[in-house]
């Protein structure tokens, strides 16, 4: 008996990627993208890091950033510190790994990833070519 295919295993196109651009805005789970486009959850985890952009927190005021600073014994803290630990966002660290329609986005201290459909695009087009083209080798 045949297995019933729950994937087509074509490559994402630029709608795909605006579907899982949508659902990061709208905090949607991975899993929840994923049958909406018809992949694999894991395809969508994939493309969410590789294709997200990394956008610098200011580090003028705060220049280390400390999970545990309020119990911290030495200051002020540095990054070869013991006890150094880097602050957590469950937005950005977990599902769905971007910030992206995050109501706290503007006010937050952390590092941040955006994802872009159009940017991914063009990213993985470029990669396609980059990928494809290679060294003859004559003898």
């Amino acid at each position: 008996m045949k297995r019933k295919a729950l994937h087509d295993n074509t490559h994402l196109t630029l709608e795909a990627r605006g579907i899982i651009e949508a659902g990061i805005t709208n905090s949607s789970s991975k899993t929840a993208i994923a049958k909406t486009i018809g992949k694999d959850a894991t395809t969508v985890a994939k493309e969410i890091r590789k294709h997200r952009i990394f956008k610098a927190r200011n580090t003028y005021n705060r220049p280390v950033m400390c999970d545990k600073l309020s119990v911290c014994p030495h200051k002020p803290c540095f990054e070869k510190c013991e006890f150094f630990q880097e602050p957590k966002c469950n937005r950005r660290d977990k599902s769905p790994s971007a910030c992206n329609g995050c109501e706290k986005a503007g006010k937050c201290r952390y590092d941040k990833y955006f994802y872009k459909a159009k940017t991914a695009d063009e990213e993985y087009r470029q990669d396609l070519i980059d990928f494809r083209e290679g060294n003859d080798i004559c003898l």
